[in-house]
C-alpha cells in the first residue's frame, strides 16, 4: 500500500480526522511506511525470530 503514496495519505487523514476519537487525533501521526513494499516480510521475519527462541 506505501507505493500508493501520497494519494492513499491525504485519503486515510480526512477519515482519521473524521472518525478518531479527540485525544487519538491530537496524539496520533500518520505517515508513510519507511520500509515501504517490504515492511509486511519484515515483520513477519521479525515475529519468527521472536517467538522461535
Amino acid at each position: 500500500m506505501s507505493a500508493a503514496g501520497d494519494m492513499l495519505l491525504k485519503v486515510v487523514e480526512n477519515y482519521f480526522h473524521k472518525f478518531a476519537y479527540s485525544q487519538v487525533r491530537t496524539s496520533t501521526k500518520i505517515k508513510l511506511a519507511q520500509l515501504g513494499n517490504d515492511a509486511g516480510v519484515i515483520g513477519a521475519a521479525s515475529l519468527v525470530k521472536h517467538y522461535k527462541r
